[in-house]
């Protein structure tokens, strides 16, 4: 059994060191203090590894529980606030129609959230966004998800980031 976990404090039960704890002795066990309402914490191999800081929505928490290491997805990052991020071939094109009506220029960014590359480029794309905001509509695109593939052979796109710029 995997000793990967969240808890909080609402937890019935917890599986710790080999052996099954109810929620009030396995918190004291992790010392988790008592003044909030809840904590979710991470445990990698029965060792604290990090706490929950992400938005307490059903998408953030999937993704979390999906990759527990990873790091925040650009869709729930505060700081992306300039940025419009596309799901899907449907949010693209109404992007397009929508973002390149009303400035006459768009920039998408595809990308994949794994890419060193991407990672490097998010704060400059982020920062050209900002000043941009009026002038031209920026986008973010996963295009490393399966139900993505449609659009990476549509815009042959092969590696990331790839920036496409659209008038």
């Amino acid at each position: 059994m995997s000793k990967d976990y969240i808890m909080s404090k609402t937890v019935a039960h917890g599986y710790f060191s080999g052996k099954w704890m109810n929620g009030k002795k396995l918190c004291k066990r992790m010392k988790i203090p008592s003044d909030n309402a809840y904590y979710l914490k991470h445990y990698k191999d029965g060792q604290f590894h990090k706490d929950y800081t992400r938005p307490e929505t059903v998408t953030s928490i999937v993704s979390f529980l999906k990759d527990p290491t990873g790091e925040i997805p650009w869709e729930e990052d505060p700081a992306t606030i300039d940025i419009s991020h596309l799901k899907d071939q449907e949010a693209l094109t109404r992007f397009l129609k929508k973002g390149v009506g009303a400035t006459k220029k768009a920039l998408v960014m595809f990308y994949a959230p794994w890419c060193g590359y991407c990672k490097v480029l998010k704060p400059e794309f982020l920062a050209a966004a900002t000043e941009l905001r009026g002038v031209a509509s920026l986008a973010a695109l996963d295009a490393s998800k399966y139900e993505n593939s449609k659009i990476r052979q549509q815009y042959n796109i092969s590696g990331f980031p790839t920036l496409l710029y659209f008038e």
